[in-house]
């Protein structure tokens, strides 16, 4: 079976000084096979756990993201078709707001 995973990563910026700043997150959705919700589960943690501690050098300094968790596991159907919706979350205006709000 296919599932699809909302994996939540943390960014940590340290100025050159040492100083936690700003962090952002990332929800990224991905797929993965597995005979159960639970495998699932576990595969997504592995993949989430393999991109945790990328660093980037920035103006700011060092963005390293940290992978928190995921977040949702959700069976796909198969096969795909053109349109098919493979995710839906309900959110309150505030969390929209932010959303659409883009980064500057």
């Amino acid at each position: 079976m296919i599932y699809m995973a909302s994996l939540f990563f943390r960014s940590e910026v340290q100025s050159s000084l040492g100083e936690l700043l700003e962090s952002f997150w990332e929800e990224s959705f991905v797929l993965v096979t597995a005979d159960s919700e639970e495998s699932a589960a576990l595969k997504a943690d592995i993949v989430g756990h393999g991109r945790s501690g990328i660093v980037y050098p920035t103006e700011r300094g060092e963005l390293t993201w940290v992978y928190v968790r995921a977040e949702r596991i959700v069976q796909v159907d198969e096969p795909f078709f053109d349109g098919q919706e493979i995710f839906s979350r309900y959110l309150r205006a505030a969390e929209a707001r932010s959303i659409l709000m883009p980064f500057d």
